[in-house]
């Protein structure tokens, strides 16, 4: 009988489900998340969250998440099916809010705003992983948009790359104040 139970780092379990479940986008997922408690409780502790259980963690997501597969719709834009509407395959983009769904399914009680904001240094352990993280999450974004796999500008405002414009308008002075208007001949 095969355990629903691994070791990562640190001498924590992590609960294992098969693995087309693992993705906090399909429905298994929701299914599992009614009988998950948000907070730790007496029954359900959670994992305790280390650098080094964050870290295998963010592998996990980033290995299931790359696998799992969107389809957006485009058209065939040249031969006999020119036109035509079809669905093309595009890898799913990673982002903090999913990964922090996917901790949860796992069992981590812990919210990763906390630890990514570090009010108060209380997560200064924790900055090395978060920076790792951020960058490959950053990375992906941005080589998907590069491609035109995922909207390059839904993208490149998620990246805080957009380009700030000052749309405020100005009145301007007239060039010429005074200038007496010229006859009009009859």
């Amino acid at each position: 009988m095969r355990s629903n139970k691994k070791h990562i780092p640190g001498g924590q379990i992590a609960r294992m489900t098969p693995k087309e479940n693992l993705r906090p986008w399909t429905p298994e997922f929701w299914e599992r998340m009614k009988t998950l408690p948000i907070r730790p409780t007496k029954e359900d502790p959670g994992i305790q969250m280390t650098p080094d259980v964050l870290w295998a963690l963010a592998c996990e997501y980033f290995q299931g998440a790359g696998q799992d597969v969107m389809y957006k719709k485009d058209f065939i834009r040249s031969g006999e099916s020119a036109g035509k509407i079809v669905d093309m395959p595009t890898e799913r983009p990673f982002s903090w809010t999913s990964f922090e769904l996917f901790i949860l399914y796992k069992g981590v009680r812990r919210s990763l705003q906390d630890i990514r904001l570090n009010k108060e240094n209380q997560f200064n352990e924790f900055i090395p992983v978060i920076q790792q993280i951020d960058a490959v999450i950053y990375q992906q974004k941005f080589d998907g948009a590069a491609i035109g796999g995922y909207n390059p500008q839904l993208i490149i405002r998620d990246l805080g790359l957009a380009e700030k414009v000052d749309a405020k308008l100005q009145q301007e002075q007239p060039l010429f104040v005074d200038t007496p208007q010229a006859p009009v001949e009859e």
